[in-house]
């Protein structure tokens, strides 16, 4: 608490910078958190554009879930919600896993696709 709009306007409890971040994956977690004053519980926009963070206990927005970057591809789920204005989802009861995948350094990258099908 404390980032209400009476004591730093354009702050939110939770902010991701885009400041030097190279990796940002699934294992990114959040529990036990209280938000005690009128504060924006969180805002995406202006950082890092591929955001996981998972909570735990349902202490930003009342139920377990993950927090996501804003994007078609995580809206495509459908129990993900756009937070409006926060550029931002919520994706409530879902577990979201990361996955590498690994091209041999003799293949041009630039005309390789990845597809992935289906949201579950």
């Amino acid at each position: 608490s404390g980032f209400g709009t009476g004591s730093c306007a354009g702050s939110s409890a939770l902010h991701v910078d885009d400041e030097d971040i190279r990796y940002f994956d699934t294992r990114n977690r959040i529990e036990d958190v209280r938000v005690l004053d009128d504060s924006p519980r969180i805002n995406l926009c202006g950082g890092e554009k591929q955001v996981a963070i998972r909570d735990i206990d349902g202490s930003l927005f009342d139920e377990p879930g993950f927090i996501v970057s804003d994007s078609d591809a995580i809206r495509a789920h459908p129990e993900c919600a756009a937070i409006p204005d926060t550029c931002a989802a919520f994706c409530p009861h879902i577990c979201l896993r990361t996955m590498t995948v690994m091209v041999p350094s003799y293949y041009d990258r630039e005309t390789l696709t990845l597809q992935v099908t289906g949201t579950t």
